[in-house]
């Protein structure tokens, strides 16, 4: 086992130090909180990562009870949200953070994660919909399940208010906050992933499948890769 630091204690440079450091096919970001994993999680990921068409793929990642990065809902009050839970593996928009598992030529030919990004999670999201502009699938598999520890208090109020910026630079970098998410039926409130009917229904979503892609792929973010 290696220990590679990012630059001035980024999580993203470290990970995009770490995929340089391998010559392995696949490369897995798992988040150090996560202690708890289904039977065989890590072959039943891999075996949808090596599939030709797909991006990257998620396990369902929950903490204190409550769905956290995984697969995402896209357009929703915050600008993204994670999916609750669910039982087949499904298509999603965008990936969160948590557990990721990807091929490791795609992760260099998008130059990895954003490292200006401080939060780990938004850079996430960030690779994600780059990687979807290839026309790549992300596939979040909710039969994997994995359990993160919640964070220390002192954590969570040290690191709210930058948190809360970092979700604020990708949102507007991607257009989410007014995105037209094609996986997740019009049908379904965005005040809420656990599947609730939207009161009143969305119907002037309808049929959004084809203008959805569209509003993404027109808005590429700030982050240069590197050459």
């Amino acid at each position: 086992m290696r220990w590679i630091a990012g630059a001035n204690g980024s999580l993203a440079d470290a990970c995009n130090r770490a995929a340089k450091a391998t010559s392995a096919e696949l490369v897995v970001f798992l988040d150090s909180r996560c202690d708890r994993f289904a039977r065989h999680w890590l072959r039943r990921l891999v075996s949808h990562a090596q599939l030709a068409h797909v991006g990257i793929v998620a396990p369902l990642c929950t903490q204190g009870g409550h769905a956290v990065g995984g697969g995402l809902v896209l357009g929703t009050k915050q600008g993204f949200a994670s999916r609750a839970h669910a039982s087949a593996t499904q298509q999603v928009s965008a990936i969160g953070h948590g557990c990721i598992v990807m091929r490791r030529w795609i992760f260099e030919q998008e130059s990895g994660f954003d490292p200006s990004y401080t939060d780990l999670a938004c850079a996430v999201v960030d690779l994600s919909m780059r990687v979807a502009l290839r026309g790549l699938e992300h596939h979040w598999m909710p039969s994997v399940h994995a359990r993160m520890r919640t964070p220390s208090l002192l954590k969570r109020l040290t690191t709210a208010g930058r948190n809360r910026a970092e979700r604020r630079r990708v949102c507007d970098a991607w257009r989410l906050d007014d995105y037209r998410d094609p996986f997740w039926n019009p049908n379904l409130s965005l005040g809420s992933t656990d599947g609730a009917f939207a009161c009143p229904p969305r119907t002037d979503e309808a049929a959004v499948s084809d203008e959805a892609p569209e509003r993404c792929f027109n808005a590429r973010p700030a982050f240069k890769p590197a050459t």
